[in-house]
């Protein structure tokens, strides 16, 4: 669609001028100033037919209701800064973050590197962001001021710091926590799976059963909890996981984040490896995050929940995550290559597909023989 094509053959260039983490924030700048282009955009993508299907795609997390179920993933805005602007474009949720307990630079720049020929991204940003506290007053005051229409979600994560363990780790966790029991929340995710900080992934059971047993004694808003899963995760890992959510009765888990793997791309091998380490994200991560969601679908209890995250960048994959047994996706990269009208298109062509079948969003998690069924109306298979 126009808006889209307008993105993806102009605008795009212009910020592939700019140094990656530049543009992002250039980005998210501009979206505030982006009124005259969104109505436009809005007339052109949705139109009456497609009006008439959008309750199709309502549906539900942690028994709260979201107007649709694809939401914006923890690292667009970590700070919080524009999440009214995301909204706007349709979306049905965001997370902010990952947040953590103090301010932090993160590591070290360049830390941000594209892979056009995979559509993908790199990033070591090592979690930088403004710290708990501030984030938390920030969000509070647009709560306060009406800016805020749809739900907001919470993704917290350990400080990147080396050697950060045991109770100490513990402590850092719940500081962050502790900080949002007065703002409201669609849920919070804790991140076990951050690839890019000194000590990646928390894959110790010991401690993250602290972790839970902390979190949970200090949940006086009763937040459902959900747990963030590296897609690089051992089937080992994720059974022990299963069984330690069982134990604190959480929500679900969001499968899954960056990978450190470097399999499968059609960049060149020479400069992946100038990038160096870091997650990878975008299309590449679209099997694993499949593979992923349909393994912990069938460990969890029926009341849990996934959230898919990782490669979706159409409505044909919302469809094939759903079908998973995913209730909800999240995404970040495809709006690097795609831009932010993206979502509109997406969930124009999902309702109608739904509306073909007389079908809701609900119906289709983990409904694989309906997942056929919506993907032959949908454009690009």
């Amino acid at each position: 669609m126009l808006a889209t094509w307008f993105y993806r053959n102009f605008l795009a260039h212009l910020l592939f001028l700019l140094d990656p983490e530049e543009a992002h924030d250039f980005g998210l700048h501009l979206l505030p100033a982006s009124t005259g282009m969104l109505k436009v955009g809005r007339a052109a993508i949705l139109s009456d037919d497609v009006l008439s299907a959008w309750p199709r795609l309502e549906t539900a997390i942690a028994g709260s209701r979201i107007a649709n179920p694809v939401g914006v993933a923890a690292g667009v805005d970590k700070n919080a800064r524009y999440v009214s602007s995301f909204h706007e474009f349709e979306f049905g949720f965001m997370e902010i973050g990952s947040v953590t307990a103090d301010y932090s630079v993160g590591n070290t720049r360049p830390r941000l590197f594209r892979l056009p020929a995979d559509q993908a991204v790199i990033n070591r940003m090592g979690l930088n962001g403004d710290g708990a506290k501030k984030i938390s007053a920030r969000l509070d005051r647009a709560y306060k001021s009406g800016m805020i229409q749809f739900p907001v979600a919470l993704n917290i994560a350990k400080s990147n710091l080396p050697g950060l363990h045991g109770a100490a780790a513990v402590a850092d966790l719940l500081s962050s926590f502790e900080q949002f029991q007065k703002n409201n929340l669609l849920y919070v995710t804790i991140n076990t799976s951050c690839p890019n900080t000194h000590d990646g992934a928390l894959n110790e059971a010991s401690e993250l059963k602290l972790i839970l047993e902390a979190i949970s004694a200090a949940n006086c808003r009763n937040f459902p909890l959900f747990l963030k899963l590296s897609p690089d995760s051992t089937d080992e890992f994720m059974q022990l996981v299963v069984n330690l959510s069982r134990e604190f009765a959480l929500a679900g888990f969001v499968c899954g984040n960056t990978s450190v793997s470097r399999s499968g791309l059609n960049t060149n091998n020479a400069v992946v490896t100038a990038c160096g380490a870091g997650g990878l994200s975008g299309p590449p991560l679209r099997e694993r995050m499949l593979s992923q969601v349909g393994k912990v679908s069938l460990l969890k209890d029926s009341s849990q929940q996934v959230i898919a995250c990782g490669g979706i960048s159409s409505a044909a994959d919302v469809v094939a995550a759903i079908a998973a047994g995913a209730s909800a996706v999240q995404l970040y990269t495809a709006l690097v290559y795609q831009g932010p009208f993206l979502i509109m298109e997406m969930l124009a062509q999902l309702a109608l597909a739904l509306e073909k079948e007389k079908a809701s969003i609900s119906e289709l998690v983990g409904n694989d023989t309906l997942g056929q069924k919506l993907l032959a109306h949908l454009p690009n298979r």
